[in-house]
Parts: structure tokens; C-alpha cells; sequence
């Protein structure tokens, strides 16, 4: 048998089914989840009905759409059929009704109603391995899950007293395990990821976040749909004294799970590119082919989070990498600046790509050329802040420009309190915030944010330790997230990022 969990969800579920298709695969659960795991030329409904018959255990993400979802009926019929149980998992406060109500009315649902999901989604795969681990008995005959037995086991048969005793036994024997292998995680958890002493919860302070699962460098940040991507980059993949493998990987970031997730490579592997979306669809420009830069990329690639695919679209006008020249802003993103291959290889060229029209216009050049900036957009104004050009001795740009994308015109704004280099940056409640970096002084902790109404430069909370180069930032709901933190000038990421809710920066 190729999987064991067959789950069942309406599109718009789709992210909560990913999440337990995750959760159940990282405790060695094997699932079947539409549309990674669907035959490509082959009949929908074929696969799915062979991927249910095939299952042990058909998880229904329940919901208001999914109990009004034909689809959904269809493969609980089939699930009944062939006596896979099912286990609903209840994510909006609703009762099955019609078809469903005569299906599943009586059986046990897990609730997700009360965040956090990941929490809830958890239990699920407790839920699932008890479930699995019981049906190695010969006595497991019907498809549902009820309560009996602490709402985890299925329905069975009228057993003797010497078969409850037993089983009952079971349950209490992998409760235990369950309870054992939590604690040493736990222990094991803390002693490898310590919390930083400096990172607090709440507004205007930064917190740590689970850390990626590989560790990977020079790759590209950027969000889609509520979900923060980590793109590409390179991989010691024959140990520290080896030279780095480009990759093509994608991850994805679920800031209110706090999950990481793997999702389908991008077709081109490429080191040091730029991450932007329009619309829902994340974009992956530009990068190198190699790790050294020796061959710098100019293709673009499209990426649709809600069917897991890539498609290559036009590419830019000239070769760009690292991850500060993309930017998206008014259903079009920008591309200006950034390096073109080895050295000091700067360009000041700035493009636009208009995704309907899959091409690329030209536009004004930026003023100045460096690499290592800031860049975010606000009401329709594209900001680059700070850099360094080692064209003049590595000398700190200080210097803010904007350029509205209405009249196409470039032009200086106030200069940063602290010139710095290859800062973390993005957009929060219409202001500009950058993190960390570097300058003449060293790492830095300083959180800068400009504010385009007053136009001046603001001290926020700093960061709890200073942060270097390959440390990237992104906004979700208007939190900062640093992903990949390199703590202290540390050549690969460290086990801790940080997310940082803002108040008001003092002056």
C-alpha cells in the first residue's frame, strides 16, 4: 500500500489540508492529497477512487464548503463502500447536513475551532497513528470513528471482556509512548534551539520562530496568499568542506502554524534570486546558474500556490541577481538594480513586467548604483534604501530614492540615520522597515523605519542579536518575519528566526 491516509477537502481548504497532509507525513504518516499525489493524464475520478479503496483512513477536513461540496459526498460514498474509516476533522462551527448528515452524522469529530491549527493538527495525527496501530487487529470491521474509547478508536464489534481489557491496555501502552516521545522532543527541542535571551512576545519586540528545515543560502524570500516562500540558493550537499549545490527548492511558511512545508521545486535551480508576487502567483527572478555567479540568469518563473506548479514566463531584458531588485506593486512588478554576475558588477536598469501581457517595459534608471539594498513599495511609490558600492572601496550609500510609478520620475528622499548594507526589509502599515545589516561598524541591531507621509527616518525596537548578510525579511498580516538569520556574521543560517510586531518607533 502506497499511503495510508486518504484526505479529503474543498479548494478553499486547501491550505488547512496541506498543513495535516504535513503534519501527518513528518510522524512517518503516508498520505494521498489532490493535486501532488494525482497521476498526470489520468481520469480524476479514476485516481481518486483507487487512492480511496487503497486507503485505511479518509481525513475530512469538514467545513461549510466541504459539506456543501458534491465532490466531497462522492468520496465519503466510496470511503463507506470500502470500509475506510473516516475521520472528520471539524474546522468551522457547522453540522453535516443532507447526504453527509446520513454518512458521518454519528461519527466522532475532531474539532480544529480553538487555534492554534498546528496544535489541533497534532491531535489529528495522534488520532491517526492510534487509529492505525489499532487496525492491526483482526477485529476492526466498520468505516467510522465514534467516541468510544476516548473518541480516538473506531467502532468495533461487541467484544468480550478479556478483548476490552487488552485493548484498553493498547491504548494506555501508546498513550504512553506518545507522552514519552513529547517530553524527550521537547528536551531534545530546547537544548538544540535555545530561546535568544533577547526575543520577547508582544508588540514593538521580536519572538523566535520555528527555523527552516534545511540549511540553505543564498536563496530568495517572498510571500503569496498569507504564505512566506524560501527559493533556491545553494546546499553543501556533500558536507562543510564541499562546494555549494545550486538548488531549485521552495519552501512555504505558515506563519499562523508556525510550519514549514516543501513544496515543487522551481524548474531552473538558481542561487541568489528575487522573490515577488502579483496577484496571488509568486514570481522567482533572475539568480545564478552557479554558485559563483559565473553564469547569471535573466528567466523568470511563475509559481501557483493553489496547484503546486511552475511555468516559465518572459524573462528580463538583462541578467540580474540577488534578492533586492524585485518588487511588485499596482498588478505589475518592478525589477531595478541589482547585480548582473561576478565582482562589482552593478546595473542601475529598471523594467516592469505586466503579467497579463507576459512582457517587460523599460524604465528610467535608478539614481545610483549599489548593491545590498532596501526596497519596498507603498501607494504606488517603489523606495530603495542604503547598500554599498565596492566600486568606491565598499563605501555605505546612505541615500533614499523613490520613483512613482505615475509619472515614471525618480527622486531623493531623506537619508538613513544609519547607513547600512544587505539589511532585512519590508513593508508594514504603509512604512518601510529595515533590520540588521551591516556597516563600517560592524553587524548592527538597529530596526530603521521611514515613513513616506512625514517623509523622516524612526528608531524602532532593536533586533535581539545583530544580524548579517543572507538574513531576509517578509511581511504577513503586518508582522516582520526574519527567515534564514545569520546570528553574528555566521557563514550559514542559524537554528532561530524572529518575527516582530510593531508599535510606534521612537524618534
Amino acid at each position: 500500500m502506497a499511503h495510508d491516509v486518504f484526505i479529503s477537502y474543498s479548494a478553499k481548504d486547501k491550505p488547512t489540508a496541506d498543513a495535516a497532509c504535513a503534519v501527518l507525513e513528518s510522524m512517518g504518516i503516508r498520505c494521498w492529497i489532490e493535486p501532488r499525489d494525482a497521476i498526470a493524464g489520468a481520469d480524476a475520478d479514476e485516481s481518486r477512487v483507487n487512492a480511496i479503496q487503497q486507503s485505511r483512513i479518509m481525513v475530512l477536513i469538514f467545513s461549510a464548503d466541504a459539506n456543501g461540496s458534491p465532490q466531497i459526498r462522492r468520496e465519503i460514498e466510496q470511503a463507506v463502500d470500502n470500509g475506510v474509516t473516516i475521520l472528520p476533522l471539524r474546522v468551522e462551527d457547522i453540522l453535516p447536513s443532507g447526504a453527509l448528515a446520513y454518512y458521518i452524522g454519528n461519527v466522532h469529530w475532531l474539532d480544529a475551532l480553538t487555534p492554534p491549527l498546528e496544535a489541533r493538527l497534532k491531535d489529528l495525527a495522534g488520532a491517526v497513528a492510534l487509529l492505525l496501530a489499532r487496525m492491526q487487529s483482526p477485529e476492526q470491521t466498520e468505516p467510522f470513528v465514534t467516541e468510544r474509547d476516548a473518541g480516538l478508536a473506531a467502532f468495533e464489534p461487541e467484544r468480550t471482556e478479556p478483548e476490552r481489557r487488552r485493548g484498553r491496555v493498547l491504548i494506555w501502552a501508546w498513550i504512553c509512548i506518545a507522552v514519552l516521545v513529547l517530553v524527550l522532543a521537547t528536551v531534545i527541542a530546547l537544548r538544540i534551539f535555545p530561546r535568544p535571551s533577547g526575543a520577547l512576545a508582544g508588540p514593538g519586540t521580536w519572538r523566535p520562530i520555528s527555523a527552516m528545515p534545511v540549511t540553505t543560502e543564498g536563496y530568495g524570500v517572498g510571500t503569496a496568499n498569507g504564505i512566506i516562500y524560501v527559493a533556491g540558493g545553494g546546499r553543501r550537499l556533500h558536507g562543510q568542506n564541499n562546494p555549494r549545490t545550486v538548488v531549485g527548492s521552495l519552501w512555504a511558511y505558515n506563519p499562523k502554524m508556525d510550519l514549514w512545508t516543501k513544496k515543487a521545486p522551481m524548474p531552473t535551480p538558481r542561487a541568489y534570486p528575487s522573490l515577488a508576487s502579483v496577484n496571488g502567483i509568486l514570481y522567482a527572478a533572475g539568480g545564478c546558474a552557479d554558485w559563483d555567479c559565473a553564469m547569471p540568469l535573466a528567466t523568470v518563473e511563475a509559481y501557483d500556490g493553489s496547484t503546486n506548479t511552475w511555468k516559465e514566463v518572459a524573462p528580463m531584458s538583462i541578467p540580474r541577481r540577488n534578492s533586492d531588485f524585485l518588487v511588485s506593486s499596482g498588478g505589475l512588478f518592478y525589477a531595478a538594480g541589482g547585480m548582473q554576475g561576478t565582482g562589482c558588477s552593478f546595473t542601475t536598469a529598471a523594467e516592469a513586467y505586466s503579467p497579463s501581457a507576459n512582457e517587460w517595459t523599460e524604465l528610467p534608471r535608478i539614481p545610483e548604483s549599489r548593491n545590498g539594498t532596501a526596497v519596498g513599495a507603498i501607494n504606488n511609490v517603489i523606495y530603495i534604501a542604503g547598500g554599498n558600492d565596492c566600486n568606491r572601496g565598499a563605501v555605505m550609500v546612505g541615500s533614499t530614492e523613490a520613483f512613482d510609478t505615475r509619472t515614471g520620475q525618480w527622486s531623493f528622499l531623506a537619508a538613513l540615520p544609519v547607513p547600512v548594507s544587505d539589511a532585512a526589509f519590508g513593508v508594514i502599515d504603509g512604512k518601510l522597515y529595515l533590520a540588521g545589516g551591516s556597516n563600517a561598524r560592524g553587524l548592527l541591531t538597529n530596526t530603521q523605519v521611514f515613513d513616506p507621509v512625514s517623509r523622516i527616518w524612526n528608531q524602532a525596537a532593536p533586533l535581539p542579536e545583530p544580524l548579517s548578510a543572507g538574513t531576509y525579511g517578509a511581511v504577513v498580516d503586518g508582522v516582520f518575519y526574519l527567515v534564514g538569520v545569520h546570528v553574528n556574521g555566521a557563514d550559514i543560517p542559524s537554528s532561530t528566526n524572529f518575527a516582530y510586531t510593531p508599535n510606534a518607533p521612537t524618534r
